[in-house]
């Protein structure tokens, strides 16, 4: 195991299972199957802002509260869109860290729950580097 990837063993808090489902569940938020949906999540963070922008640089018009609203849902979406993609990078980093040691331990059938698997690692592992309970199945 290389230096830098035991740093990020032990200086990293043991929540890998808490980041895991922050994952799955931002994956439900963001992660659109039918078209229709993709285009309200567009419409949500892109097209209604930009409309209400418009509106009030070209019209002149005071923004209302209604659109004050909107903006702020527009802002805590596009927070919580860069929020999902640096669980996925983290979620990414694991892949790498757990296969880089013969990893994963576990399986899933469902891609949907596929970062539990990389999480197991990462606990294996913490567990293994700060002395903790017994990590890995012996072959």
């Amino acid at each position: 195991m290389t230096p830098q990837i035991l740093s990020t063993i032990i200086l990293n808090k043991p929540n890998y299972f808490e980041t895991a489902e922050e994952l799955i569940e931002m994956n439900k938020v963001f992660v659109k199957d039918t078209l229709f949906d993709r285009i309200m999540l567009w419409v949500d963070m892109v097209i209604s802002p930009l409309i209400t922008l418009f509106s009030a640089v070209y019209y002149g018009e005071a923004p209302s509260i209604f659109s004050v609203m909107g903006l702020y849902k527009t802002f805590s979406m596009w927070n919580d869109w860069i929020y999902f993609y640096i669980l996925k990078a983290e979620v990414h980093e694991w892949t790498g860290i757990v296969k880089s040691i013969g990893g994963p331990f576990i399986a899933t059938n469902d891609p949907t729950y596929h970062s539990y698997v990389y999480a197991d690692g990462m606990q294996r592992l913490h567990y293994a580097c700060m002395g903790g309970a017994p990590s890995f199945p012996k072959n």
